[in-house]
């Protein structure tokens, strides 16, 4: 997650803090969030999130920018919205609003950037309330119906069911918000790496992965990984994915989101 670097916070420790949390998350998307950082950075990361300056926008600022940027290399992207809603059935839980009379939660509105191949580019704009009355924000929207949709799909499914990001606990929606944000960055990142590495499976791994990352995967896997779909091969092998000979496609996203070392 080394796009996070740019984000902007006004102080660099809140920083090291965010992204010491998304690569935990990433490192194990399917667990409880307590159980992904630990009691020392779950602590620092709440306060991160319950902080009265953390905003969104500003959490998820220096990936926006890297998306913008591969937005431009890529010339014409296809901007997918989804609006999602988070329920919640714990009472102390402070904030919230009522999701369609039937329980009280937040209401997630996303705008991903996607290539004409329905690779995920990143997320380009993000709003999260508590209020179901909020009008939503617009966006710029090219439609391709057929990528669309189906990539919106399984952006939600790894937001949801994949990385469990309906289920953190917090005390107030203005910490639960925050949360929430870092998971949508976890799930474009796990998109990214195994739908690029099915798109150019013998693009090199520095492609998705940084060359100390390489490095260190090979290091920790004890295997050469020449090729992309080789490195997302080796990360799911960490995240105990089976490989069976033959098997050409890389893992979904289940798979794959298993420990990548963190080589920040």
């Amino acid at each position: 997650m080394t796009e996070l670097q740019g984000t902007r916070l006004k102080d660099r420790r809140r920083v090291n803090i965010l992204i010491r949390t998304a690569v935990a998350l990433y490192q194990k998307p399917q667990a409880s969030l307590s159980v992904a950082l630990g009691d020392g950075l779950r602590q620092a990361a709440g306060d991160l999130f319950r902080h009265p300056d953390t905003r969104v926008a500003d959490l998820i600022s220096g990936h926006v920018a890297a998306t913008a940027a591969r937005c431009q290399a890529a010339g014409r992207v296809i901007v997918a919205q989804d609006t999602t809603y988070f329920a919640y059935h714990q009472a102390q839980i402070v904030g919230l609003g009522p999701l369609n009379g039937r329980a009280q939660g937040l209401v997630g509105h996303s705008a991903l950037a996607l290539s004409p191949e329905g690779l995920p580019l990143g997320v380009l704009a993000l709003r999260l309330w508590g209020d179901t009355a909020h009008p939503l924000p617009g966006y710029p929207v090219q439609l391709e119906p057929e990528v669309c949709a189906c990539e919106s799909a399984r952006w939600i499914v790894t937001l949801k069911s994949g990385l469990q990001a309906d289920k953190p606990q917090m005390e107030d929606a203005h910490s639960l918000a925050h949360c929430l944000a870092t998971y949508y960055l976890v799930a474009w990142r796990l998109l990214y790496m195994t739908y690029q590495a099915r798109i150019t499976p013998d693009a090199p791994p520095t492609t998705v992965f940084t060359e100390l990352e390489v490095q260190v995967l090979e290091a920790v896997s004890g295997r050469q990984v020449g090729t992309l779909e080789l490195a997302v091969r080796e990360v799911a092998r960490l995240g105990r994915y089976k490989y069976y000979r033959g098997k050409r496609l890389p893992p979904g996203v289940q798979g794959a989101g298993g420990a990548i070392p963190d080589c920040r």
